[in-house]
């Protein structure tokens, strides 16, 4: 995992060009002017082994995951 910043222009995240090859997942964790990011190290510990599930195919889809709380709701 890589720890990269960058912008937003025109309504689009800008990284540093060579960062990550086309097509690369990512994920933007964004700070506001009043409540600026921080993660304690045991969040971010959870962030990494979550990021690392990811990476091995440990995941449910956006979709799945979208059905199986229809089905929880009923």
């Amino acid at each position: 995992m890589k720890l990269v910043t960058g912008r937003v222009e025109n309504g689009r995240v800008v990284l540093p060009e060579g960062e990550f090859e086309e097509g690369a997942a990512v994920a933007v964790l964004a700070a506001t002017a009043d409540e600026p990011v921080g993660l304690t190290s045991a969040e971010e510990e959870a962030l990494i082994e979550s990021l690392d599930a990811i990476r091995s195919g440990n995941y449910i889809s956006g979709a799945d995951l979208l059905r199986q709380l229809r089905l929880r709701g009923r």
